[in-house]
Order: C-alpha cells, then structure tokens, then sequence
C-alpha cells in the first residue's frame, strides 16, 4: 500500500509539471508525461510493464481534460480566431487516422526511437532556427471567423495541422509540441498568440485522436485487459488528470507576460531534455 502511495505522488507531481508546462508554452505537456507515465507504468510493483501505446492513450485523455476547460475559456472571449482554429482542424484530420494505424502496429521500442528524434529535431530548430518576423497585434478582439489577425497562407496552416494531427495520434503529445514552434517560426504567429491557438488545437487534437481510437476498439475493455491494464493504472491517470487540470488553472493566469525569445528558448530546453530522456 506504501508503494502505490508513492507512485500517487509521483502521479501527482506529474500532473502538476504537465499543467506548468500546458499553462507556459501552451502544449499538451506529452513530449514530458509520455515519458513520464511510460517509465512510471513500468515500475509499478506487482503489476506487469504495459506498451507505450498505453502510455500514449493515458497522455490523450489526461492532456484533453486538461485542455478542454481553457479552451472553452479562449472561445468564449473570442481570444483566438476561428478561421486559423478551423483550417488547422481540417488539416489534421486524416494525418490523425494514419497515426492511430501508425500507433497500433508499431513495437513500443520504434515509437520510443521515433518520438525522441521528433523531440530533438524541434527541439534544435526551436532553439537554432530563426523565426519569421511576428506581425503586431490586432485591436480589440478576434473576429470569430474573419482573417484581421491571421496572415498565414491557408495552405501552410493545413500543412502544419497535419503534422500536428500526426504527432497528436501517434504519440499523444497533443499536437502543440509540433504546433507552438510551427505558428512563431514558420507562420509569422506571436507566441502569446500561438499559446492561445496551441491551447484550443490540444483540446481539439486530442479528443479527435481518443475518438478515433474508440472506433478503432483499441480503448474497448478487452484490449486494455489484454494489455496488461488494471484499476491501479485507472487511479493513477485519475490522480494525473486532476493535477494537470488545478495546475493549468493556476498557473495560466500568472506566466502570459513572458517575452517571446525567452518562452522560445525554454521551450527549446524542455523538448531536448524530454528527447535525451527517450533516447537514453
């Protein structure tokens, strides 16, 4: 009993960590729980290791109730655009179907190896690549369906929504670790902005990539038993979940003053950090 305490706690410190980072750079926090959740899920005692891609499944639904409330929060106060929220939601959709086929049958050691280079290699460009000049702000509020503070060419917001979706299906990260240095280098996007607009395509992202992967049966009861699944694993991502929803709720409010070269150069550090860890 002692030990599944610990590992509670450990939960719950994760949960906390994924919010901070959630609430910071405006990514799902699944290039840092994945692997978290991966090497904690294989250390339980008593309990047999479980695939990645269980891990991968547990990251989707903690990282899209952890989203999904400020999400709401973002669209009501009209603090995104529509438009660029829509054309990157279309863009995502049929990548987000490969991933699901992708995540189902390759061996957890292939997504380890795959998800630690996709890490590195935005990790570097984050931090080496030179983003496009980001244009000033729109006054007063977004216009929910018009383009005033959307400059991207529509066929490079499907592009980027793709390679969003992809990542989001394959290797629950939500789609914003990809999405975030995508927006501020490539689309010309402030990174408050890009915040705001990863936040809402996490939600989104997720939530499709659970959905698909219900019609794909690989959520349905049997197969989570026949992975190796039991109601310890249950509690702990009940325990995640709920941290990262206080944590991203707490700290939201009080990290949006942050310079845009700063929050750039933190983000480069965590996606190399969690790229070494998958790698070691």
């Amino acid at each position: 009993m002692s030990e599944l305490l610990e590992f509670v706690l450990l939960f719950a410190l994760a949960g906390t960590l994924t919010g901070l980072l959630m609430a910071l750079f405006g990514i799902g926090g699944g290039a840092f729980v994945v692997p978290v959740i991966d090497t904690l899920f294989n250390h339980l005692p008593g309990l047999d290791p479980v695939p990645m891609k269980i891990s991968v499944m547990c990251s989707l639904v903690a990282i899209g109730m952890g989203s999904s409330w400020r999400a709401l929060e973002l669209l009501r106060f009209r603090m995104v655009s529509m438009y660029t929220i829509g054309v990157l939601a279309a863009g995502s959709v049929l990548p987000a179907l490969l991933g699901v086929a992708l995540l189902t049958r390759l061996s957890g050691d292939t997504l380890r190896l795959l998800f630690g280079v996709l890490l590195a290699a935005v990790g570097l460009w984050t931090a080496f690549g030179r983003p496009a000049p980001a244009p000033g702000p729109a006054p007063g509020p977004v216009p929910s369906w018009g383009r005033a503070a959307d400059r991207s060419h529509p066929l490079l917001l499907l592009a980027i929504g793709a390679a969003a979706g992809l990542a989001s299906s394959m290797f629950g990260l939500g789609g914003a670790t990809l999405l975030m240095p995508l927006l501020t280098m490539r689309a010309r996007m402030a990174a408050i902005d890009a915040v705001n607009v990863s936040m809402v395509f996490v939600a989104f992202a997720t939530l499709q990539s659970l959905a698909m992967l219900g019609v794909s049966g690989a959520l349905s009861p049997s197969r989570l038993a026949a992975a190796g699944v039991t109601g310890e694993h249950a509690i702990l991502l009940a325990v995640l979940t709920l941290m990262v929803v206080i944590a991203q709720s707490f700290f939201s409010r009080r990290l949006r003053g942050i310079e845009d070269r700063l929050r750039r150069r933190m983000l480069a550090v965590y996606l190399m950090a969690a790229a070494l860890w998958m790698l070691r």
